[in-house]
């Protein structure tokens, strides 16, 4: 969405040059709204890249210390679900923990 409304906001710009006064003022609404949908959508893609790397830095095993081998578990207590908690079980040596999902 940020590399479409980018390209969007090019293109406003480049339409500005022989233009009207009304035309001109009318690409300029188009460079302010894409340039909000441009921060917007990036504002959100690096919001999902953090959580994406906070979840992540929870998938070590204390156990064996692998790295990833998750298993996800049913949610037994509905408190964990009211928490957050995400069951995980480790693959390798089957020890049970919970991800934070914040």
């Amino acid at each position: 969405l940020a590399l479409i409304s980018a390209v969007a906001m090019m293109a406003s710009f480049e339409a500005f040059r022989g233009a009207s006064t009304s035309e001109k003022l009318m690409n300029t609404a188009f460079v302010l709204v894409c340039a909000a949908i441009a921060l917007w959508s990036m504002r959100r893609y690096l919001y999902l890249l953090m959580h994406a790397e906070e979840m992540a830095n929870q998938a070590n095993c204390a156990q064996c210390q692998a790295y990833g081998l998750l298993k996800l578990q049913e949610v037994e207590d509905r408190r964990l679900a009211a928490q957050r908690l995400v069951p995980v079980c480790c693959k390798r040596c089957g020890f049970r923990w919970n991800l934070q999902d914040d």
